[in-house]
């Protein structure tokens, strides 16, 4: 087996392991199984991760216009459209017009969706809970606090369009 290469000797080893979390997060992201999975609980329905993106979206900040699902999401409008299609079809999210401006669409999870969303939810706290189960008590409540803290700082970054969006170069 391979060794893995330390492409980051400048970097912490608290920045490591964020890395490192990162990478797993991305690894079950991708994993094909995971998606077949979630096919099964959605009566078959075959969704990409694009679109059960935009469904985990529709589901957390619904009802929303499609513009703020474009903004959220980070794609273009026909992107989106492409995207919620299936999710329409398969009756995962439901579209409106706005009765004040028939210009806007608001999109929301309708209860199939909503009860998927809560099946994946489920499935990752109990996974969330094996991989915490040998840890004591105060170092879950820590880890849980430092993780929050983490999270925040991470959007306060992006809100203050200070992270760093191309690879470094120079060195």
């Amino acid at each position: 087996m391979s060794t893995e290469r330390d492409d980051q000797p400048d970097a912490s080893p608290e920045v490591l392991a964020v890395a490192r979390y990162n990478e797993l997060v991305t690894k079950n992201y991708r994993n094909t199984r995971v998606m077949g999975q979630l096919a099964e609980q959605s009566g078959g329905a075959r969704l990409t991760r694009a679109t059960f993106e935009m469904l985990a979206v529709i589901h957390r900040y619904g009802p929303l216009r499609v513009s703020e699902l474009v903004q959220r999401v980070g794609v273009d409008q026909s992107t989106v459209s492409r995207q919620i299609r299936p999710l329409e079809e398969l009756r995962l999210i439901v579209r409106s017009e706005d009765p004040d401006d028939r210009r806007v669409v608001w999109l929301d999870a309708t209860e199939a969706g909503i009860d998927l969303m809560r099946k994946l939810r489920r499935r990752v706290n109990r996974n969330v809970e094996a991989a915490l189960a040998s840890w004591s008590p105060a170092d879950r409540e820590t880890f849980g606090k430092l993780l929050e803290r983490f999270r925040q700082s991470v959007l306060d970054l992006a809100a203050a369009q200070a992270f760093e969006t191309t690879p470094e170069t120079s060195k």
